[in-house]
């Protein structure tokens, strides 16, 4: 956990990394990164980022290493419900909810890249313009980052066609 005076120097080379409109320290929004449906307990992260880019990733991984800053992955939008986005301790979250590009749809391949932040109800509409379709988890929401349900593996609809990813 990192003192007071490092979490300093740690948020003041943040935001000479990323803009101080992609940073939240309110506690109200922070309250809400500390619970989900499960029954895991967490506590109120230090801070929230939102990274919009690859590099910006970058900086902040490699800040927090330096200042020793424990990081958080989110991507999906509440309700969230399996605990694994819960700090345990005093940590930073790095939401990736503003890494929702879609940058490449393949029809040959039927493949899609697409960033972290990508949710269902965001790659549904884009296939469907495409004449493709996704091999879904049942009524997954709307706000679930497809990318940490595949590495969640949710199981789809047609096990058939799950890919094993490892």
């Amino acid at each position: 956990m990192p003192s007071a005076e490092v979490f300093k120097q740690f948020r003041r080379s943040l935001m000479q990394l990323v803009e101080e409109d992609r940073n939240c320290e309110d506690q109200v929004v922070l309250a809400a990164y500390a619970r989900d449906y499960s029954l895991e307990k967490g506590v109120s992260p230090l801070l929230a980022v939102f990274p919009k880019n690859k590099e910006d990733v970058k900086g902040i991984v490699r800040l927090a290493n330096e200042y020793k800053v424990p990081l958080v992955a989110v991507s999906s939008g509440q309700p969230r419900f399996n605990g694994d986005t819960l700090p345990e301790r005093e940590s930073v979250i790095i939401d990736f909810r503003q890494m929702n590009r879609t940058i490449k749809i393949d029809s040959v391949n039927r493949c899609a890249i697409v960033e972290p932040g990508v949710t269902y109800a965001e790659l549904i509409p884009q296939l469907e313009k495409q004449g493709l379709k996704l091999n879904i988890p049942f009524l997954p929401k709307a706000s679930k980052s497809v990318v940490t349900s595949r590495l969640e593996r949710e199981p789809v609809l047609i096990p058939k066609y799950q890919y094993d990813y490892i």
